[in-house]
């Protein structure tokens, strides 16, 4: 869900019509202003008598909840600020963030994934994880805000979960702990060197850190990469733009716009590396991941492995309203370099790799293709 491209103000202060001002933002940039729903709040928006802006605020959450798209959502100050600093991975917390939850059929809260290292993903919550209820309040029909106001706690939150058939109750005590969001390690194979490189959310630094990482792992002498996107949430759009093109050079597939308009997104800097390249996703890889897994994707050196990825290719923009608070809009479809929308179609594996009940099956296949694959001389560029 989480890519988010640009953050803009507007004129706030005394007699500013907060609703007015919403409903410009949204029918202008909203990717799904012309439906039905829409159409049907913006009749109730224009239906309520001018108010303070506390009731205009209640008014337009009630609005945006009633059109069920959890990524469409007014955020206060405190709300703005909690998700900046989970964009940036300032801290762990429980680990469940607002990139991480979506709703299930049901009308109940879903686990996408959970954050690497979290508490959540220590705990044992999986990637579908439906929460039935937190601190046992219930999260059926509850608005997204709501739900990860919940989870972004200071002490132990108790979690019952649905997964299958089973029912589990869990107890999750928050870190304060930063995220790493970028790891890597030189991994030993029959014949060469490889260079592993993990990308748990594209927050503001991951690219300079992925930079830093391959040319290290080249100074130890990486004959080919593995870079792994798997549970990667997503985060921010100019960082898995900069990423990407590490590896490749041109135009990086698109944005499209509610009117069809199409934005051609660009390296901005020829690639550094040369060399053999295997991408690991799964079904919990969304937005940046599948942006960035769907622009290597086709290149002679590159294999994609694993399973299909979230299809939630989708990029939003932050506006800031009146006193702090703002709304967080869904703009644009993402489309891969070879034409694929990126948005309800799941990105597809070069080798599919069905889930094991343990060990790393997905890792074992990608190392396998990746030493498979031709070995010309790595090269990085300054």
């Amino acid at each position: 869900m989480a890519l988010f491209t640009a953050t803009h103000g507007l004129a706030a202060g005394p007699g500013v019509d907060v609703v007015r001002t919403a409903m410009a933002e949204v029918d202008a940039h909203y990717l799904y202003a012309d439906s039905p729903g829409w159409a049907r709040g913006r009749k109730a928006l224009l239906a309520a008598p001018p108010d303070d802006d506390d009731r205009q605020h209640a008014l337009l959450r009630s609005v945006f909840a009633e059109l069920g798209d959890p990524d469409l959502h007014l955020l206060s100050g405190e709300e703005f600020a909690a998700l900046q600093a989970e964009t940036a991975g300032k801290q762990l917390g429980t680990g469940l963030i607002d990139f991480s939850i979506d709703r299930a059929p049901t009308g109940e809260a879903r686990v996408v994934t959970t954050l690497d290292d979290s508490p959540a993903r220590r705990a044992g919550v999986r990637p579908g994880d439906v929460l039935m209820s937190i601190d046992d309040v219930p999260t059926r029909g509850v608005d997204h805000e709501t739900i990860v106001d919940r989870l972004r706690v200071s002490k132990a939150v108790t979690l019952s979960l649905r997964r299958g058939g089973r029912t589990l109750k869990l107890t999750i005590v928050p870190s304060q702990e930063p995220l790493r969001a970028v790891t890597y390690e030189v991994r030993g194979a029959p014949g060469a060197t490889v260079g592993y490189i993990r990308v748990a959310q594209f927050t503001p630094d991951a690219a300079a850190q992925v930079r830093e990482a391959l040319a290290a792992l080249h100074d130890r002498e990486a004959g080919g990469y593995i870079l792994d996107l798997r549970d990667n949430p997503g985060g921010l759009l100019n960082v898995a733009v900069e990423i990407a093109g590490l590896f490749r050079e041109g135009s990086l597939g698109a944005m499209v716009r509610r009117d069809g308009t199409i934005q051609i997104v660009h390296a901005n800097a020829p690639p550094i590396i040369d060399a053999p390249l295997v991408v690991l996703i799964n079904e919990a890889a969304a937005s940046a991941a599948e942006f960035v897994a769907g622009e290597l994707q086709g290149l002679p050196e590159v294999r994609l492995v694993g399973r299909p990825t979230r299809g939630r290719g989708q990029a939003q923009t932050y506006v800031a309203l009146d006193h702090g608070w703002g709304i967080v809009i869904p703009t644009a479809r993402l489309r891969s370099r070879q034409g694929t929308d990126l948005k309800d179609h799941p990105l597809r594996p070069d080798i599919l790799v069905p889930d094991a009940p343990s060990g790393d099956a997905v890792y074992d296949r990608g190392l396998s293709v990746l030493l498979g694959l031709s070995k010309p001389p790595a090269r990085l560029e300054n």
